[in-house]
């Protein structure tokens, strides 16, 4: 398990295009409560248009890790699962893919790679 503020130098030359990183996103403050409040609408509905239960796993590490844990981290696994999810060719993700984007937009400024993370 790693803290995000930790993490973010660890993955950073991995997210495309991203010049902030979701440390300063997770942080607890007024700014914040207004993002993770975002975060739990996109997870629940990342989660009801993930079409099997096991597809339904990144919605529950996302909200483990970020909503009900103090403080809120981000696990290596949780990226790499949510970079596959932000590019799909299979048409049976589309609807997750879309939500899953918002939700990397949110947390970190940008669409994590899922090529530069070699995933």
């Amino acid at each position: 398990m790693v803290l995000a503020s930790e993490y973010a130098s660890r993955i950073r030359p991995y997210v495309q295009c991203c010049t902030h990183f979701c440390a300063a996103r997770i942080r607890v403050n007024s700014t914040v409560v207004i993002r993770k409040a975002r975060l739990e609408k996109l997870i629940a509905e990342f989660e009801s248009s993930a079409k099997r239960g096991i597809d339904r796993s990144l919605a529950v590490k996302l909200r483990n890790e970020l909503v009900e844990s103090d403080p809120p981290y981000v696990s290596r696994a949780t990226i790499l699962q949510l970079a596959k999810w932000c590019k799909t060719n299979s048409p049976l993700y589309w609807d997750g893919m879309e939500v899953a984007r918002k939700i990397s937009q949110l947390l970190f400024g940008c669409v994590v790679d899922r090529d530069g993370l070699d995933v």
